[in-house]
């Protein structure tokens, strides 16, 4: 797993992320890994892509976590929209320390509990208001769209969903709670 973070490595690590991913997929109850990443702790399914790509490269996307690296600082604030199972909301406790605070909102019930389940795992209780609702305009419920099909390398397209169907997102998942940031 840590060879993806040599310079260059990742093209010889992509072919074991594709076939882990799809081994992992096909065997769900073998895809719980718990790792240690960038000072903190955490809990993912790397049958799920996000996950993968966590634990395959070190983080989803790396360009936000350079930002974050970069902006904040110790007693900060920090808001985290869609947070899934919480990459960026532990980076930004972990950086912003006792001093500052971090607001997460994740409406997918299975996420949302992951979630809570990663902060309680590096004892961010205190740092982290957790939300379980999708910001909005408005006040009220919608319906959750997931993608119909697992991606290219057969994970399912985790933090991907959406609140407007289309023909690649109809899979419906749940009804959530929409609520406007500034009557919380």
């Amino acid at each position: 797993r840590t060879l993806a973070f040599i310079p260059g490595m990742y093209v010889i690590t992509k072919p074991l992320h594709r076939f882990f991913t799809g081994y992992f997929t096909n065997h769900p109850e073998k895809a719980w890994r718990t790792i240690r990443l960038n000072g903190y702790k955490m809990k993912l399914n790397v049958s799920y892509r996000m996950a993968a790509l966590v634990y395959w490269r070190g983080a989803h996307e790396w360009a936000p976590i350079y930002l974050l690296k970069n902006t904040l600082k110790s007693g900060m604030n920090f808001y985290d929209v869609g947070a899934n199972m919480g990459e960026f909301t532990l980076f930004a406790a972990n950086a912003v320390g006792q001093t500052g605070k971090v607001f997460s909102f994740e409406p997918m019930s299975e996420m949302y509990e992951l979630l809570q389940h990663n902060i309680a795992l590096n004892n961010f209780q205190n740092l982290v208001s957790l939300f379980n609702i999708a910001l909005s305009d408005k006040n009220g419920e919608a319906d959750l769209f997931a993608a119909t099909e697992v991606n290219e390398v057969g994970s399912h397209e985790d933090g991907l969903h959406t609140l407007y169907g289309t023909k690649d997102r109809s899979t419906f998942l749940q009804k959530i709670q929409l609520e406007k940031l500034d009557e919380l």
